[in-house]
């Protein structure tokens, strides 16, 4: 719950010191979660990739059929895992129909943790700006635009869009450098990006 709470924060953070208001999120489906998107051949994904419940339908992009995103179903438990360098448990909303996703380390007391939040692409729009107290960072070759939002040591966020689809990456690592977390961010971004 601390970890929900921690990424939630981080997103109002960035909302409210960039003067938009989160009423502009996309609505995210309110049905079954689809699947992540695997890779063409003949692969069986290991039961930690897939998501809790019952057989699901296959994803489609935001872009092609105008749906929401279920932020769960953007990355694996396995690529979770690999960005934070440690087992995490399956990845959950805080709140069913939420826009946000998070993965918590597999560890006692800690708020290490993958955030993946789908925004609305005016929140995107605005919020490309720096400020007070957040340092904005094009990062070029990652989807339509992207960019870094730094807020200070160990508060680093990734916002990505492509086409009409914009999501954030935040990979939160106690103790480790701003440089690592945006490596970690990045490298889950891309994996996003060509999913949707």
């Amino acid at each position: 719950m601390r970890r929900a709470l921690f990424g939630a924060c981080i997103s109002i953070l960035i909302v409210a010191g960039c003067g938009t208001s989160a009423a502009t999120s996309n609505p995210v489906s309110q049905g079954t979660p689809a699947a992540p998107a695997t890779p063409a051949g003949p692969t069986t994904p290991a039961a930690s990739d897939q998501p809790a419940g019952p057989s699901v339908a296959p994803q489609q992009s935001t872009s092609q059929a105008g749906a929401a995103v279920d932020p769960c179903t953007l990355i694996t438990q396995a690529e979770a895992a690999a960005a934070l360098g440690g087992s995490v448990d399956a990845g959950q909303q805080a709140a069913a129909g939420a826009s946000s996703c998070l993965w918590s380390a597999n560890k006692p007391i800690s708020a290490d943790g993958v955030d993946v939040a789908v925004i609305g692409v005016s929140t995107f729009d605005k919020s490309h700006k720096s400020g007070p107290g957040i340092t904005v960072t094009p990062v070029p070759g990652l989807g339509d635009e992207a960019y870094f939002v730094d807020l200070g040591p160990g508060f680093v966020n990734l916002q990505v869009r492509k086409g009409s689809t914009t999501f954030t990456v935040d990979v939160m690592i106690h103790g480790a450098s701003n440089e690592v977390v945006m490596a970690a961010d990045k490298s889950l971004a891309q994996l996003i990006v060509g999913r949707i």
